[in-house]
């Protein structure tokens, strides 16, 4: 009886049955009743169980459909001037824990500028950038915060040969970041901060359009939310129209052909 009633979770209460009868009864409506509610409970369980899954998976489209709307808006000047990738400048900031290998380091967040170079070779460009930082999903689920502070120094080339349409020396220095999110088991809380800049000085292949980045980072801060780098990077310019010609025609080939399958489905 005391086992019936406090599995049940009943309770004594100010009135027990004292005969075997009444136990009997009382017993029968507790596990009864239990039953009676055990069932609606599984339902009701069981679809605000798929309700929720239902609206994680709308959530998760949606948040999709909107990085794919940012990227488009991001490559479209790309497709159609691939010299726009001579002005490009991504940063993206990591948390390097002191153990070998890139593998472990935490993204922390990216940013990404365009840089003007002038092609005037009596144009001498130097200016700052403050690159607020943003999250990038496909790198990793978590929230970022703060900026980083850069600047570049472009000299143009006055005298180039011909079929190049901008050449020069860049300077691209990183100065520091402010405000960059905590890592939460690290003692202090704060990242051990580096910074990694992607460039795209030498133009497309002029046999398959291939184009790569020149890829650089900065050393290691460790212990700062705000750290102070300093450090510059210097990259030699030079595009060549026969490049540029030939990245463009694939970026639009291969957008009709993405046009293309879109139609038939």
């Amino acid at each position: 009886w005391f086992a019936l009633v406090t599995a049940t979770t009943v309770g004594y209460g100010d009135v027990t049955p004292l005969s075997l009868a009444g136990r009997v009864l009382a017993g029968f409506s507790m596990v009864y009743s239990l039953c009676v509610l055990a069932l609606p409970i599984g339902v009701i369980g069981s679809n605000f169980d798929a309700v929720w899954r239902e609206y994680d998976r709308g959530k998760a489209g949606e948040r999709v459909m909107r990085e794919r709307a940012t990227q488009m808006v991001k490559e479209a000047p790309l497709i159609l001037d691939p010299l726009a990738y001579s002005r490009r400048l991504v940063v993206e900031v990591f948390h390097s824990p002191p153990m070998p290998g890139d593998d472990n380091d935490i993204f922390l967040g990216e940013a990404e500028a365009e840089m003007y170079l002038s092609p005037d070779c009596q144009e001498k460009v130097e200016r700052r950038i403050r690159m607020p930082l943003r999250e990038n999903r496909a790198k990793r689920e978590r929230r970022v915060a703060g900026e980083v502070l850069v600047s570049y120094l472009w000299i143009p080339e006055c005298k180039s040969e011909a079929g190049v349409v901008i050449a020069g020396e860049l300077q691209v220095t990183v100065i520091s970041a402010s405000g960059l999110s905590a890592i939460d088991w690290t003692p202090s809380g704060r990242p051990d901060a580096r910074v990694q800049l992607s460039l795209w000085p030498t133009s497309p292949s002029s046999a398959d359009g291939s184009l790569a980045p020149q890829v650089v980072s900065t050393a290691v801060v460790l212990d700062d939310a705000s750290p102070t780098w300093e450090e510059s990077f210097g990259a030699a310019v030079r595009w060549h129209k026969d490049g540029v010609r030939v990245r463009r025609d694939q970026e639009r080939e291969m957008r009709h052909s993405s046009t293309g399958d879109h139609r038939d489905r």
